[in-house]
């Protein structure tokens, strides 16, 4: 069976949709939708969305949280957005502490949202960073950290994630966990995790982090992507604006507490601001 490219799926799906309502049929149309991460969506797809809804559809999005694509503007998905937009002036999700080190890096963008400038209303413990020599020395702490959580505060495994920016980190920090302290953990990205029934700590990579959160995050920080600067299919500079705009969605995944491991000396410009603003 031939396989169409997402865009020119949404594409073809539009045209379809278009015909079926010209010859009076209308029964796929739903009232309202609602998306949520909007700001990752190609026009197209925003496009296929509104022509697949009868009266409103409700969009939700943060500019500084775009990591798939570079900006978004409504308009060019047919979209009429003037005079009803809200931007939400209260972060729930976020202690004081930890809303205060991401709003100082988020001032780091070159195109910051000024638009949003949320507050946050829970106290905390302050946000911590911890360094290490390589990757190797901060998985041992990410380990040890872990067992103070648990033992020390009585954190249940399963309100602890810890996050890196490649699979083959959460496999080794995975073997890591069972060997020294008998502790399962689960990728949040495998296809029989389910929230609600796998036990064990989480562990998910920055790009499949979007949308979720956790009482705990840990998030290992330690080098870029090598050659992804090859790979992108955009200039160096917009690399870069993905790269702080993956850093910050990473550290508001965490609601309660949020520990920072990053490698002593590290020369990557994300995390080098990580460990200034912690000074």
């Amino acid at each position: 069976m031939d396989k169409w490219p997402r865009n020119f799926a949404a594409k073809k799906i539009i045209q379809a949709m278009e015909n079926a309502l010209s010859n009076g049929d209308s029964a796929f149309l739903a009232e309202y939708s609602f998306v949520d991460e909007a700001q990752d969506l190609p026009p197209v797809i925003l496009a296929m969305i509104k022509k697949s809804t009868q009266r409103c559809v409700f969009l939700a999005g943060d500019s500084d949280q775009s990591i798939y694509r570079k900006g978004f503007n409504w308009n060019m998905s047919g979209i009429d957005i003037k005079g009803r937009t809200k931007i939400l002036k209260t972060n729930f999700r976020n202690t004081n502490q930890i809303h205060e080190f991401a709003e100082k890096y988020r001032e780091r963008f070159k195109h910051m949202d000024k638009a949003t400038q949320p507050s946050a209303f829970r106290p905390g413990p302050p946000v911590e960073l911890s360094g290490g020599k390589d990757t190797a020395d901060l998985i041992e702490k990410i380990v040890q950290q872990v067992k103070l959580l648990m033992n020390a505060l009585n954190y249940e495994e399963e309100n602890i994630c810890i996050i890196a920016n490649e699979n083959k980190k959460l496999e080794d920090i995975q073997k890591l966990l069972d060997k020294e302290i008998g502790i399962a953990s689960k990728k949040v990205a495998d296809a029989d995790f389910d929230f609600a029934t796998s036990k064990g700590i989480r562990l998910c990579t920055s790009q499949n982090c979007k949308g979720l959160d956790f009482p705990v995050v840990l998030l290992l920080a330690d080098h870029r992507v090598h050659g992804m600067e090859k790979t992108t299919a955009f200039d160096e500079e917009t690399y870069y604006e993905q790269q702080y705009n993956m850093v910050y969605v990473c550290l508001t995944r965490a609601m309660e507490m949020l520990h920072i491991f990053t490698v002593d000396g590290t020369t990557f410009g994300p995390f080098k601001d990580l460990k200034e603003i912690n000074r």
